[in-house]
């Protein structure tokens, strides 16, 4: 861990990782049961899942200083699995990992502040990681949704032109720098509004983030896939293609293999559609 980060252990058996320019009792009641605070009223959850929780909340000091957080709380019934986590990085620090690698390459991502685990029976498997609220921002699904469309047609065609630029954008630099993230689907990457209609694109969800020594084209491809079907009919095929080739041309790619990696990334689209299509049937059977 980078020395960004302190080491902090409760008498609870919580442990894990603190940014150090917090300030000290920011995390007081939380460390003190986290489970009781995030139970609180106070804690709005933004996602409610059998294994992943999210929510949000203002953290408060005895000084009567804020700060506005996201929090995920992990959990894995599988008895097995909570085991391991003696010995593997558990979700919460494979966030801070994540976070810390993008951030030290350049890559927009909401500034950690905890990773926090149990490391006691009783709450073993149970893990939190703690990150800065990103403000006025919505997922990229959300706002290509139901935000542009709102807006004047003018701004509406400028919008959805920048933002498949930031986003081609986004993927060079991951890709160019052999960052993968697993799950780079819309609601993984936030859209914040900045000065005179700039978009930046932050990138959320990170425990799958990880640096290759090479990134296959493969795995290229199926980041691309992954933002092709979260948008899905929302772009049209105009718009596809004009985000798949800016993405191209930032590697240099000739006009043949810009090509090939078009029909590749719609392929492997039209293929994984087809799957999700069968199991859905399947379900209704």
């Amino acid at each position: 861990m980078t020395d960004e980060f302190m080491y902090t252990c409760s008498e609870t058996g919580l442990v894990g990782w603190i940014r150090r320019d917090l300030q000290g009792d920011l995390f007081a009641n939380f460390i003190r049961d986290p489970e009781r605070f995030l139970k609180d009223p106070l804690s709005r959850i933004l996602k409610n899942g059998k294994k992943v929780q999210v929510f949000q909340r203002t953290l408060k000091t005895d000084q009567g200083s804020a700060q506005n957080v996201i929090i995920k709380r992990f959990y894995h019934p599988s008895v097995l699995r909570r085991l391991m986590f003696f010995v593997i990085p558990s979700p919460s620090l494979r966030c801070l990992e994540g976070a810390s690698l993008l951030g030290s390459n350049g890559i927009p991502t909401a500034v950690p502040l905890a990773a926090l685990e149990h490391r006691n029976w009783k709450g073993l498997g149970i893990s939190y990681y703690v990150a800065e609220e990103i403000a006025d921002s919505q997922s990229l699904s959300v706002f290509w949704g139901d935000v542009l469309p709102t807006l004047s047609m003018g701004r509406s065609v400028k919008g959805r032109r920048k933002i498949l630029e930031e986003l081609a954008g986004l993927f060079y630099k991951l890709h160019s720098r052999g960052i993968y993230h697993q799950d780079l689907k819309g609601t993984n990457i936030l859209i914040r509004v900045e000065d005179s209609d700039q978009y930046r694109c932050v990138l959320v969800d990170v425990d799958g983030v990880s640096k290759k020594t090479r990134l296959s084209w493969r795995k290229r491809v199926k980041n691309l896939v992954q933002l092709n079907r979260t948008l899905g009919k929302r772009l049209n095929l105009r718009e596809k293609a004009f985000f798949l080739k800016y993405y191209a041309d930032k590697f240099s790619l000739t006009r043949s293999d810009r090509k090939a990696l078009v029909r590749r990334v719609f392929t492997v689209t039209q293929k994984s559609d087809l799957r999700s299509n069968r199991k859905r049937a399947k379900g209704k059977l």
